[in-house]
């Protein structure tokens, strides 16, 4: 039953943040960024009670499993040793040292990159923040904040980063980056990347390097057997495990089905965002002149791209777990490339608009339904 309340909350709020997007133009600056602020502290509620969310319980058992380790235990120990992030060792070790509970590790951890993302969308959008971020919701939230916590987090840090790199502020851009590996290893990515956000791309640029991308990964895939065979992945090194973790193992090991219902609405769900970053893009390269008009956005279809890229290459590598997270990584600023073709210099393309809009509320709805428990036949929600 507290799920259901959960989920009928966040399609109520969804739906308020629609209609007063459609009110924008009559509202003043000031306003709607006291408009989104309520918004951003009543889903930071939401996100610290909430019962819904794939790793709410392996988060809860992290937490209550984690002994208290100060700065200096840390350090000591070797900061990139440890299988939970730093920052989230700290923030948990903290939060025990003075009697905090559960809650507030997800209120904190939820609360944090929602806020990162409201300054973003302040700063960036004039004309349509309340619509921007109705768009974030849409796209990320369920698959962001609610689910996975720390990649989501880290996630927000490097679209911090982007912001600045689009401010010609490079300094701050890699002290985000690295700043931001602190929160999800995955994030070491980020430091190799920099120089291909640069890249002018173009429909045909983009089709071939698609092409060169799944030939590349259907060689490295022959390369990776060889490389098992020397049990290249038994380090030390934690980034370089889990790295090797998520292309060797966790996916080749078949995952545990419930059935067909079950693989078919996950599969769905795996892969809708790939499928609708690629549609975007292209709508992107289409419009590319208007997308260069703001560098900001720009430089999110860039990254936006090669994690399209990337995600095939590790698709094909059969590891699409390592994959499509990297992708969510490096399509977290999506919802302004959206907002972008949509709604650029008031002109709303009906058809296009609606479109989307069906498409993403059809998506959220398939998620809600995973997380309601429809595919498993152990739920009281099962339907097939």
């Amino acid at each position: 039953m507290l799920k259901i309340i959960n989920i009928l909350f966040i399609i109520i709020l969804m739906i308020t943040i629609f209609f007063i997007s459609f009110l924008e133009s009559r509202i003043s600056n000031k306003n709607k960024k006291k408009i989104l602020f309520i918004f951003v502290f009543i889903i930071s509620i939401f996100l610290a009670f909430r019962d819904i969310g794939l790793d709410l319980e392996p988060y809860r058992n992290t937490f209550n499993n984690q002994k208290i380790i100060s700065l200096k235990e840390l350090f000591k120990e070797k900061i990139f040793s440890t299988q939970l992030e730093p920052f989230f060792i700290i923030l948990i070790s903290f939060l025990k040292k003075y009697g905090l509970n559960y809650n507030w590790f997800l209120f904190i951890s939820g609360s944090i990159p929602i806020f990162i993302i409201y300054k973003i969308i302040i700063k960036n959008e004039k004309k349509y923040p309340i619509f921007t971020f109705f768009l974030f919701m849409l796209i990320l939230f369920f698959r962001g904040p609610v689910d996975i916590i720390r990649h989501f987090f880290a996630a927000s840090i490097y679209l911090s980063a982007i912001w600045s790199l689009s401010n010609e502020n490079k300094t701050l851009y890699w002290i985000k980056s690295i700043f931001s590996i602190f929160f999800h290893y995955s994030n070491i990515i980020i430091l190799f990347i920099k120089p291909f956000l640069n890249i002018k791309w173009n429909k045909i640029k983009f089709f071939i390097s698609i092409f060169i991308t799944f030939f590349i990964g259907i060689f490295s895939k022959i390369l990776l057997i060889n490389i098992n065979n020397f049990n290249f992945w038994n380090t030390d090194n934690v980034i370089l495990w889990k790295f090797g973790y998520y292309l060797t193992y966790s996916d080749s090991v078949g995952y545990n089905y419930l059935g067909i219902p079950h693989k078919v609405l996950l599969s769905i769900i795996r892969y809708f965002p790939l499928v609708f970053s690629f549609i975007i893009t292209i709508m992107a390269l289409n419009k590319i002149e208007i997308i260069k008009n703001s560098k900001f956005v720009y430089l999110l279809l860039n990254s936006q791209i090669l994690g399209i890229l990337i995600a095939i290459f590790f698709i094909i590598m059969e590891a699409p777990t390592l994959g499509m997270r990297l992708h969510f990584l490096l399509n977290i600023g999506s919802f302004f490339i959206v907002k972008e073709i949509l709604l650029k210099n008031n002109i709303k393309n009906t058809l296009l608009y609606g479109f989307t809009i069906l498409s993403l509320v059809f998506y959220n709805f398939l998620i809600i339904l995973y997380n309601a428990g429809i595919h498993n036949p152990a739920s009281p929600f099962y339907l097939f």
